[in-house]
């Protein structure tokens, strides 16, 4: 798949740090570190989004503690776990921006790409309709992430 200037992969959250910043990995000389962001939903429930950081915008922000309200700004990503351990498909936020500020929780994701299969429509055991798919989202440099949606 080539590059396609339409695909769109935009997310915004703000929420609140769950624990510091712990070292991921590091690629061509570059450190990673992640971290959970707790979001809060209109309806109470929090949802653990675990964002990627490059030691290079971390050392911007100054020292992140627990418990700091973070607005994160980037990609989702995916990436194939090869360790056999746990889930296969591991889905990251890619941060391109951290900021400290306070304010309202907030988790906006703008997607656009490439339908995978056909959508698949079915209902929970609770009688929901909901519809499964799988979208492509190209990224520069020839590779894309794959994004199962419900």
């Amino acid at each position: 798949m080539g590059y396609n200037a339409i695909d769109v992969n935009r997310i915004c959250l703000h929420g609140r740090m769950e624990a510091l910043p712990a070292f991921s990995h590091a690629n061509h000389g570059v450190e990673f570190y992640r971290f959970p962001l707790v979001v809060r939903r209109l309806s109470g429930v929090e949802d653990r989004i675990h964002v990627l950081v490059s030691g290079t915008l971390l050392g911007t922000c100054g020292k992140l503690e627990p418990e700091e309200e973070v607005t994160v700004v980037g990609e989702v990503r995916t990436f194939n776990n090869r360790s056999g351990e746990g889930s296969r498909l591991i889905i990251r936020v890619f941060a391109r921006a951290v900021r400290r500020e306070e304010g309202e929780d907030e988790n906006r994701l703008e997607l656009t790409g490439t339908l995978c299969k056909p959508p698949s429509l079915r209902a929970t055991p609770l009688g929901r309709t909901i519809c499964d798919m799988i979208l492509a989202v190209n990224r520069r440099y020839g590779r894309a992430d794959y994004l199962p949606c419900i």
